[in-house]
């Protein structure tokens, strides 16, 4: 007779938002601690120790094939140490599994977080900032230097560099630009990763109205 639960593989350290694997099971045992092997209980897993604040993704119940119900597609989107697992089942004693962390993976891209806004001639361009990613889309804590740089006026004007804090680089740009313009795109290089912003417009300001209109280029 189905007494209570146990969890046969234990859930192992894994990527964020990242199938867990091997694939986690929960078996249902009777009161000795053998296997029900006739057993065909639904078994739902949840968060126990929830350290990084977690959401638990993938399909969360499973009805148990000879007494073994087997989680393929688990997933926690968020970094943490010392997360655990819970099996439940209506009428079983329910289990708790051994701990286990959640982590990011090697950084394989840098991408802008925050995009360049339109600017007005003559204003200063301001924020603009990157953040380096593994192959998730989770932030890597890097130290790492960024190299901004815009191309107008058929040159590059170097924005400046700035250090990543914990793997974000912000970039407060004082540059202006005094020609009217459609679609400037910021370049972003660290190492082997380049990015390239959305493009912002340089619109019209009624304070900088030179003689013949605006200046022909004038970053």
């Amino acid at each position: 007779t189905p007494v209570r639960l146990a969890f046969g593989q234990q859930p192992t350290n894994t990527i964020a938002r990242s199938a867990i694997s091997p694939a986690v099971t929960v078996q249902v045992l009777d009161a000795g601690g053998n296997p029900v092997v006739g057993s065909t209980s639904s078994v739902t897993i949840a968060i126990g120790a929830n350290p990084g604040g977690a959401t638990l993704g993938g399909t969360l119940t499973v009805n148990a094939s000879n007494g073994v119900a087997t989680f393929p597609d688990l997933t926690l989107d968020q970094v943490g140490t010392g997360y655990t697992l819970t099996a439940a089942s209506t009428g079983l004693i329910g289990a708790t599994s051994t701990a286990f962390n959640i982590g990011v993976g090697p950084p394989t891209q840098i991408v802008f977080t925050t995009q360049p806004a339109d600017v007005s001639v003559g204003d200063e361009l301001g924020t603009v900032a990157v953040t380096e990613e593994d192959a998730n889309g989770n932030t890597v804590p890097d130290t790492a230097s960024v190299d901004f740089s815009i191309n107008v006026c058929s040159g590059t004007i170097d924005l400046g560099s700035v250090t990543m804090n914990n793997g974000t680089a912000a970039l407060d740009s004082t540059q202006r630009f005094y020609t009217l313009a459609t679609a400037n795109k910021i370049n972003a290089s660290s190492g082997a990763f380049n990015a390239i912003s959305a493009g912002f417009n340089v619109v019209t300001n009624t304070d900088y109205i030179f003689a013949d209109g605006f200046e022909a280029c004038r970053p």
